[in-house]
């Protein structure tokens, strides 16, 4: 399976989008790392539904002949920020500092306000899994829900319990457009 992260949004980045359904950003840099990724001949390319994956996950295929556009999938969204969606990290911290200080010691299990844990957020992802066609893959999504994917499926993640797993999920960063490939073996179901 060959994880993708999104192209950039055409809007302000480094900021919670989480379920706000920006656009993805015109790039000719987007495209020439989409063409270079390892994309497995007649590949199943699904996507968040989010238009900045969707659109993605579109020029991808479109780089990459003989492979297929899948349905996309709420499953695979971004974290929902709740009422912090939209905001930078610093201003949640200025405008709400105990809910803040809260969430960033236990982002683990801790909703945003109004929105989902990671916990919540690895879930939803692993219930996409155990229905995920078996198929060669390549999912076009956003930086948390490939962190999460990454967290059920890497085998060095696995190696890993609990809250160190999570933490290490959490140091991964994808660029946008880059992509990593990690096995297809079905996850474990434990917290």
């Amino acid at each position: 399976m060959l994880l993708v992260r999104h192209g950039p949004v055409d809007a302000e980045p480094a900021r919670c989008w989480g379920w706000t359904d920006v656009a993805l950003a015109p790039s000719a840099e987007l495209d020439a790392r989409l063409a270079a990724l390892p994309v497995a001949e007649g590949a199943l390319v699904v996507s968040s539904d989010l238009q900045r994956a969707r659109s993605t996950a579109e020029r991808l295929v479109a780089l990459h002949p003989g492979t297929r556009l899948g349905r996309a999938q709420f499953a695979l969204r971004e974290l929902h920020f709740g009422r912090w969606e939209g905001l930078r990290w610093e201003e949640i911290e200025r405008r709400e500092p105990e809910a803040y200080a809260a969430y960033m010691e236990r982002w683990r299990d801790m909703p945003c306000p109004g929105g989902e844990s990671w916990i919540a957020l690895r879930d939803r992802c692993a219930r996409w899994l155990e229905s995920a066609p078996p198929e060669p893959l390549v999912v076009v999504a956003h930086q948390g829900s490939l962190r999460a994917l990454w967290a059920l499926l890497a085998p060095e993640a696995r190696a890993l319990r609990d809250a160190a797993r999570d933490q290490e999920a959490m140091r991964r960063r994808w660029a946008y457009g880059e992509g990593h490939r990690v096995p297809r073996d079905r996850p474990r179901s434990d917290r």
